[in-house]
């Protein structure tokens, strides 16, 4: 399965797609519903903020370059993100830091930014005179001075906030000032709990500005004198090293896992979610317990491999994710036999393998799909060409869960599933007249074999196929 996900990255890169922009993340959106990205327009000369909101559509989400904020563990370091909090205090002081944006006209411009409109509450000492606060305070200490930019009411507050912060407008602290902020942080007992507080202020002004609601909103990205911050040229060259030149540096020369070349080549594979490859933080899984050289004699990648990876991933995540037995679940083609594919027909084979398994669930949908299948035909010739891997997931917050893989299943797996059903069907519909009930299809399977739901997630895997073998039901209880 690795390799397959190579592949596909490889493929999308020798047919001109640009590393940075491959690895953009799409969002899936309700149907019926609408998202949007939120523009904040910091401008300087003087300060203030409006705010603009775009569609959510692949157009905005490429200029926005939103390829996911930074693990929970990690300096948050997006200019584009999905948490507010994250951009008004952590992000631009993180990229100022010395090993982060090179000098240049970004960084300039972001720590005019940083010495202009944010508050810094001060040493941890001193808002913490008596001990307590964050364990992680360096991280909430900044956060943007929203009364220099013209948003210091009231009325931004919740009833609940409001109540919780009177008796500071009691002692005569000005709203949201640095004096305010430092005795909110002293009385919430964290830095953190300050920057929540700043932020859903701001959250509700967007709103009223702006006449959406926090739901509706996907993606905020900034904007400074109406310059896109994430197009920047200096953020992209940040980006690149950020995820290829960081995971090499001072590696040795090594042989690649993945293609045999020997040059540099890094263990460090942060950077993945779908490849779980195996685990770093335990010496039990280091090549004869060595924890300095272990985890690279288990697996280590060259620097073209290791982007490619990269890439098929996210087109992975991005085109060939669909749902089964309610659990995510990818659909990863693995090609046996010479086939060429450009990044467009690559688009092409992803929406037939979608639409294929998506046919599987009724026999309405199987039909609608055989009556679009002139626009598939060139897939459906080539189907014997490759195996289907089928990577069952769960999101985990910030991290994505593998459950299962059933590995390598022909199409034609697929066809014998589609012969049963309309034998079923027919038989069916012969002894005991047309009925919808007769249609067994995935749909209708899924309530034939009891999955034990912990809120709205399935707690047994509910099919296993190898190739050359026949489907059958397999149940298992997680201990």
């Amino acid at each position: 399965m690795i390799d397959s996900i190579r592949r596909l990255g490889e493929t999308v890169l020798t047919s001109g797609g640009d590393f940075l922009e491959s690895l953009v993340q799409e969002i899936n959106v309700p149907e019926g519903e609408k998202r949007f990205i939120v523009h904040l327009d910091l401008a300087s000369d003087p300060f203030h903020l409006t705010v603009d909101a775009v569609p959510l559509d692949s157009k905005h989400v490429q200029e926005a370059l939103w390829v996911g904020n930074a693990s929970a563990m990690d300096a948050q370091d997006r200019l584009t993100s999905s948490t507010l909090g994250y951009l008004i205090s952590q992000t631009i002081p993180n990229l100022l830091k010395p090993d982060r944006l090179r000098e240049g006209d970004l960084r300039n411009r972001l720590q005019h930014l940083v010495s202009n409109a944010f508050i810094d509450l001060g040493d941890k000492a001193e808002v913490f005179a008596s001990g307590g606060g964050d364990g992680q305070y360096e991280r909430y200490r900044r956060v943007w001075n929203l009364p220099l930019l013209g948003i210091a009411s009231l009325e931004t507050l919740s009833k609940t906030d409001a109540k919780t912060v009177q008796p500071l407008l009691d002692q005569g602290l000005a709203f949201l000032s640095r004096d305010f902020l430092r005795a909110a942080a002293s009385s919430l007992g964290s830095a953190k709990s300050v920057v929540s507080l700043v932020e859903r202020a701001l959250s509700n002004w967007i709103a009223a500005e702006t006449d959406l609601k926090s739901r509706d909103i996907a993606l905020y990205t900034l904007r400074l004198d109406g310059m896109l911050l994430a197009a920047h040229p200096d953020y992209h060259d940040y980006l690149q090293r950020r995820f290829l030149g960081e995971v090499f540096e001072g590696k040795p020369v090594g042989v690649c896992h993945a293609c045999g070349a020997s040059e540099a080549t890094t263990d460090n594979t942060k950077w993945f979610r779908l490849q779980k490859f195996y685990n770093t933080d335990k010496i039990g899984f280091a090549s004869r317990l060595d924890e300095k050289q272990g985890f690279a004699r288990a697996y280590q990648l060259c620097q073209a491999c290791y982007r490619n990876l990269l890439v098929g991933e996210r087109f992975a995540a991005n085109q060939l994710r669909t749902s089964l037995a309610r659990n995510p679940v990818y659909l990863i083609p693995d090609f046996h036999l010479p086939v060429q594919f450009s990044a467009k027909r690559l688009q092409g084979l992803a929406e037939y393998l979608r639409a294929r398994v998506s046919a599987m669930r009724t026999l309405n949908a199987w039909q609608e799909f055989e009556g679009n299948l002139q626009k598939y035909q060139e897939f459906e010739n080539e189907k014997a060409s490759y195996l289907i891997h089928f990577l069952f997931t769960r999101q985990a917050q910030s991290e994505v869960r593998i459950l299962k893989l059933i590995s390598e299943v022909p199409s034609s797996r697929l066809d014998q599933i589609n012969d049963v059903r309309d034998g079923v069907w027919q038989w069916g519909e012969t002894h005991w007249g047309e009925s919808p009930r007769w249609d067994l299809g995935w749909a209708t399977l899924f309530y034939l074999f009891p999955i034990r739901l912990r809120g709205q997630e399935p707690k047994n895997v509910t099919i296993q196929a190898r190739s050359g073998r026949n489907l059958e039901p397999k149940r298992w209880r997680r201990r």
